[in-house]
């Protein structure tokens, strides 16, 4: 510690893992019994005394924490897990911001922790829609604001990390410095209502498919939430009955009608699987539809059918075939295959997840791809139900994913109505800053409409014209 303070002067501190392990009882050598808050005390000098080393304020930071560390550890990254890690049986069951009741204000919770973590019902679980509930989600974003937490997301400039600032900052920064006040139920354990000092508080609808209907006639979907500060909006609504997000504040307005996009601006081809169907004795054709915006010469195609019983973290049970011409891949255009699947006869019945995708051969890289992603770089491709006998076969049936309800794209290109901008695409506005304003769109974002409103935006009786 004290080398890291004289030869480069660090003001905060990360220390992995440490107090991610619950505090135990334990005996020491002698034989002397100590009950387990006497090891978070032990934990808590720790702390105290790398901040006494380094220099007096600074920041320490860990994995995990709890209320017995508040003073010692000021940040963590809390891995704030489903029920469905810790207890067998419920009838029903829901996160709530217990947590946030005792420790807001006095030590910064990172989010939701890991995405992927956060994501996933059981460990490793292969059935995980990391797309819609990791980084980025709509889960992810209305855990995070109902508790009145800081942001938290994947990499510089992608998509999902710049519509999580743009989205979430300017109210979570309100939120950072009040109190929380209360916690309210609505009708379920899945509709939450959380009161902040100063007249600010968060309506969240935490996986109820029952649309919520909150303050100002705001609706909210499925992990949908609205959140009000004396000085900034933000939420994830229905509007036209399109799922759509927004944020506002002083001079500054982002709208996301959720269009279709490329994630990351680098996608190379645009997967669908259109369907499938079950010809018996274990065998099933699905047919894809592909878009190469790009040249992709040097992928190969792959399909990855999982099961429970699987190999490693993605569950591969085995491998199918892709045919197609791999010509296609050389230009930019669009073709469809037939991919035909056999259950081998050794395989147990039950459930089956088609992922699909391309793979560089030399280096294992899988191409960036646009679609109903599983959070790996594989397409989703739908389930296969299959049920056996002693003797075989006996039923199937395919089962396709709904990329509406999976993506909530705006696919349809509806013209949505935010009360000021009505638009279809996705972008933050900077207004009412002098007599430029900006208009910057998502990362990745395709050519889209957006009509604005002078008298709206605060800028009446003045006229716009386009910068040279």
């Amino acid at each position: 510690m004290r080398l890291m303070r004289d030869g480069f002067q660090p003001d905060s501190l990360f220390i992995d893992v440490f107090t991610a392990i619950a505090p135990f009882d334990y005996y020491d050598r002698a034989g002397n019994f100590y009950p387990r808050h006497r090891t978070a005390k032990e934990w808590a000098d720790a702390f105290d005394t790398c901040r006494t080393i380094l220099k007096r304020g600074s920041v320490m930071i860990c994995e995990a924490g709890h209320d017995a560390l508040i003073g010692s550890v000021d940040a963590v990254q809390p891995d704030h897990f489903l029920p469905s890690r810790l207890y067998d049986t419920y009838d029903d069951a829901q996160r709530t911001p217990w947590h946030d009741m005792v420790t807001h204000g006095k030590m910064v919770l990172f989010a939701g922790g890991l995405g992927h973590r956060y994501a996933e019902r059981t460990w490793h679980d292969p059935t995980t829609d990391y797309a819609r509930h990791s980084y980025g989600s709509d889960d992810y974003f209305s855990n995070t604001v109902m508790g009145g937490r800081n942001p938290m997301c994947d990499g510089p400039f992608s998509r999902r990390t710049v519509a999580t600032y743009w989205l979430l900052h300017p109210c979570c920064k309100e939120l950072a410095g009040k109190s929380f006040e209360a916690h309210r139920f609505g009708d379920t354990i899945h509709q939450q209502h959380t009161t902040f000092s100063g007249n600010s508080e968060v309506w969240a609808n935490r996986g109820s498919n029952l649309i919520w209907r909150v303050a100002d006639n705001m609706q909210l979907p499925e992990y949908g939430f609205y959140v009000k500060t004396p000085k900034a909006t933000a939420g994830v609504v229905l509007l036209d009955g399109q799922r759509a997000a927004f944020s506002k504040s002083d001079g500054v307005f982002f709208a996301d009608a959720r269009p279709p996009h490329n994630p990351s601006g680098r996608e190379r081809m645009e997967a669908t699987v259109k369907g499938g169907r079950y010809l018996g004795g274990g065998t099933f054709e699905l047919t894809a539809d592909f878009r190469l915006y790009e040249t992709a010469a040097n992928y190969r195609p792959f399909v990855h059918i999982c099961h429970e019983t699987g190999e490693g973290n993605e569950r591969i049970a085995f491998q199918a075939n892709l045919p197609m011409d791999l010509s296609l891949l050389e230009r930019p255009g669009t073709f469809s295959s037939t991919i035909p699947i056999r259950i081998p006869n050794e395989m147990p019945a039950g459930v089956y997840t088609v992922r699909l995708g391309f793979y560089r051969p030399n280096s294992g890289d899988r191409l960036s791809v646009v679609g109903v992603l599983d959070g790996t770089g594989r397409v989703k491709g739908g389930e296969l139900h299959i049920e056996k006998d002693a003797n075989g076969f006996t039923r199937g049936r395919y089962v396709s994913e709904d990329t509406r309800l999976a993506s909530g794209l705006n696919v349809d290109g509806k013209m949505l109505d935010f009360g000021g901008i009505v638009t279809d695409g996705a972008f933050r506005l900077l207004h009412g800053r002098g007599k430029e304003w900006q208009l910057i769109p998502l990362p990745g974002s395709r050519p889209f409409k957006a009509d604005l409103s002078l008298n709206a935006l605060g800028a009446r009786g003045r006229r716009s014209r386009p910068s040279r």
